[in-house]
């Protein structure tokens, strides 16, 4: 299998989610690169609430071998970013799962205080992880998204 670049596997997952976003019937864009702490802007159809989504995403985030059993790289930044109108989206790609080739990338949607509360200063790498009994309380939220931006589209 060909080597993928980590921007590209960054790119894969912030399109998918702004495609996500935009099915569901939202205003989402991509940000310009080097936006601090902001991948995606989400609005209203009227614009008149907004969030805004930090996107991690991991070629195959599950471990399978050793637990936790999901991890992504959220960087240093993740000690700063915190706050009501912001989420991560982790997506998983699965490409390393057996037979992932074609598989649909599963999103975990989080409050920023989560991943907040989670990384701490003297980690060696900032990395937010999950096990099992955690999946399905992040799994696909979008609901979570649609709460801060009081719509239920």
């Amino acid at each position: 299998m060909t080597k993928i670049s980590t921007a590209l596997t960054a790119a894969s997952g912030e399109h998918f989610v702004v495609y996500e976003l935009s099915r569901r019937g939202y205003c989402a864009a991509l940000t310009r690169a080097g936006s601090p702490g902001v991948d995606v802007l989400v609005a209203t159809p009227g614009g008149e609430r907004a969030v805004s989504l930090q996107v991690k995403t991991a070629r195959s985030a599950r471990s399978g071998v050793r637990t936790p059993d999901w991890s992504w790289d959220v960087g240093k930044g993740a000690l700063a970013l915190n706050g009501d109108n912001v989420f991560y989206a982790l997506v998983d790609l699965k490409s390393g799962n057996s037979g992932a080739a074609h598989e649909r990338p599963d999103v975990y949607i989080i409050p920023s205080a989560v991943i907040f509360n989670h990384v701490k200063p003297d980690f060696s790498r900032f990395r937010f992880w999950m096990y099992e009994d955690e999946r399905q309380k992040y799994l696909e939220r979008w609901d979570l998204v649609e709460s801060a931006l009081g719509t239920e589209v």
